[in-house]
């Protein structure tokens, strides 16, 4: 028979295993996604990549998806006090790009040029529009964190998924990239804005250029997927 101290011994004992286990778990928080590495924090294994044609299918969702949130950010922009009719008016004639900004062609050539030439490129340009929805967004911040904060936020997590894609694209081709974009691409008369309608004005031409320039990208890269596809 065992002596009662020593069942109240094992007693405490079964009672301070199991507060242990019961207790939660400390979870190490994911490595946030950055223009750097757009594939931290999406559970991509490294080395391991899908099939060419799912990673171009991949790109033309995140792209479709980006152009969508830069849709929504123009469109909120045209009501809700933002903007009136004829200055949104004026400011969609505007056929050259928001200074700084990419202009994509209608047609790239896909025939002619690399996966690998094509996607580089796109990345660096992406990264682009990333520094300037980043400044946007924090710059919008400062004065509000309303509805505009909401899609402007928005915008910035749809292009870093775009990218990401891109990066894993790059990188199942063998690419290493060795440069990347910072705040330096952002023409200083273009940030730091602190009039309200030259700062909504700038938001609706980095809008609408995105539109466009994820527009002509989701038809590219669904060109070189049905040539893939034609092999």
């Amino acid at each position: 028979m065992v002596p009662p101290t020593k069942m109240i011994c094992l007693f405490i004992s079964w009672v301070s295993f199991f507060s242990l286990v019961a207790q939660p778990m400390e979870t190490a928080s994911l490595p946030v996604p950055t223009i750097h590495s757009p594939g931290q924090g999406t559970g991509i294994i490294p080395g391991v990549y899908p099939l060419l044609g799912d990673q171009l299918r991949d790109v033309i969702y995140a792209a479709n998806q980006a152009k969508s949130a830069g849709k929504t950010l123009e469109s909120t922009l045209r009501g809700n006090n933002f903007l009136g009719t004829d200055h949104t008016t004026l400011l969609e004639s505007m056929s050259l790009n928001l200074a700084g900004l990419p202009f994509r062609a209608k047609r790239i050539n896909t025939a002619q040029h690399s996966i690998v030439r094509i996607s580089r490129r796109d990345y660096h340009d992406i990264s682009v529009y990333l520094t300037f929805t980043k400044q946007i967004l924090t710059e919008q911040l400062a004065f509000d964190v309303g509805l505009l904060v909401v899609e402007i936020r928005h915008l910035h997590s749809s292009l870093l998924v775009l990218l990401s894609k891109l990066d894993t694209l790059l990188k199942s081709q063998g690419h290493v990239k060795r440069s990347f974009v910072d705040s330096s691409v952002i023409p200083s008369e273009l940030a730091n804005l602190d009039d309200a309608i030259t700062r909504y004005s700038r938001n609706f031409l980095l809008a609408k250029d995105v539109k466009i320039y994820l527009t002509r990208l989701a038809i590219d890269y669904a060109t070189m997927l049905e040539r893939r596809e034609q092999v």
